[in-house]
């Protein structure tokens, strides 16, 4: 992330009289700590990595002059976002999920985690709906968000995408990277009245089966 950028952004909001400013930030702002359940907003910012220290430092940043009073700003907390065009060089599978799914031929998906890991995820097109809501919101009552996200198991994952196409075969081969902090997005889902399609109902709709 270009945390130059991000703050030469928000400065040329403020300068321009921009009212509201939304940061697309990252639950990675909590840090690799290992917990086993989600966690709200109120949970201290902790980042263990150089990804998640610079989404902190641009939310602080926003924070400061939201108190100033210079601009609105609030900051959605993304979970792991997965979906067709959702790339990342280095988790391919958050795209592969629906990108290898309803070509008729065999297909292979690596999930670099082990079956039992726990997972929030969360697909591009909730999490774009969700900045859109609170970019036309009328009043938000936070500067930093959670997004909602789908609490499931790696496995689940599996099993979902091998029953919606069963010409793609997915591997759980084991953990092979941090397993991010677990997102409860409860304050926003109440906040907004917002409501998800589940992640399996995706993918079967992806794999071209809308029934049974």
């Amino acid at each position: 992330m270009n945390v130059c950028a991000s703050i030469a952004l928000l400065e040329t909001a403020v300068a321009s009289g921009v009212r509201r400013f939304i940061f697309g930030s990252s639950t990675s702002v909590y840090g690799s700590m290992g917990l086993t359940v989600p966690i709200a907003e109120d949970t201290p910012a902790a980042p263990s990595d150089t990804y998640g220290g610079a989404k902190r430092f641009v939310e602080i940043v926003g924070e400061n002059l939201s108190q100033k009073r210079a601009i609105e700003f609030s900051a959605l907390r993304i979970a792991t976002v997965v979906g067709p065009g959702a790339r990342n060089t280095s988790s391919p599978w958050r795209s592969e999920l629906f990108e290898k799914l309803g070509t008729e031929r065999p297909q292979q998906i690596t999930l670099p985690y082990c079956g039992e890991d726990l997972l929030t995820v969360v697909h591009v097109e909730d999490v774009a709906r969700m900045l859109v809501a609170m970019a036309h919101s009328e009043a938000l009552t936070s500067c930093v968000y959670n997004t909602p996200a789908e609490l499931c198991k790696a496995e689940d994952l599996k099993r979902w995408v091998e029953t919606a196409d069963r010409n793609v075969k997915v591997v759980v081969g084991g953990r092979s990277r941090p397993l991010a902090p677990l997102a409860d997005g409860r304050k926003f889902a109440m906040g907004f009245d917002f409501k998800m399609t589940s992640i399996e109902k995706r993918l079967r709709s992806a794999a071209g089966k809308t029934s049974d």
